[in-house]
């Protein structure tokens, strides 16, 4: 797993903007034996980006804290097959989750380019839209297109990073 994050205040302003890009990519293989007939395999790929406003207030002149709020998307793409005697499926999922997210951040200045931060990401997620599909099956059953009801999710990451200041 990855996250870059970037907040960007124009001439030393302490409002600023705030985006971010996760991803995730979990290839898994986990074949189950049974008569040397059943095999399954799984991969996911799970970006995720935001971008709104972004807050700082230096405490010392070491120490910063900031935070962001942010409108994000979250995108899962599954695929997963299944193979057993004659048998075989394979399906593809692909989910889109819409949310807010806020970054909080206790950024420690190490040197004039180079930072630690010390932090959480926290999510608010509330809407939710799913595409499936077994590839091998023509049935509507097999297929699943719909925006999910009654969705909430909400998502708590602490996080320790290193950063560069970079000149812009």
């Amino acid at each position: 797993m990855y996250k870059l994050s970037a907040y960007w205040f124009p001439d030393k302003n302490p409002f600023g903007v705030f985006s971010y890009v996760i991803g995730r990519m979990l290839p898994q293989t986990q074949g189950q034996l049974i008569d040397k007939k059943v095999t399954d395999y799984f991969i996911m790929f799970n970006p995720c980006i935001g971008i709104g406003a972004g807050f700082k207030y230096p405490v010392t002149q070491k120490i910063m804290l900031r935070t962001g709020i942010a409108a994000s998307i979250d995108f899962q793409i599954f695929q997963s097959e299944h193979k057993s005697g004659s048998y075989e499926m394979k399906q593809n999922d692909f989910i889109m989750i819409f949310g807010i997210t806020n970054d909080i951040v206790v950024k420690y200045i190490l040197s004039e380019n180079v930072y630690v931060d010390f932090g959480a990401d926290l999510g608010l997620w509330y809407a939710n839209y799913i595409h499936k599909k077994n590839i091998y099956s023509d049935r509507p059953t097999d297929i699943i297109d719909r925006w999910e009801k009654k969705y909430f999710k909400f998502s708590a990451a602490p996080f320790v990073g290193l950063g560069l200041m970079l000149p812009l």
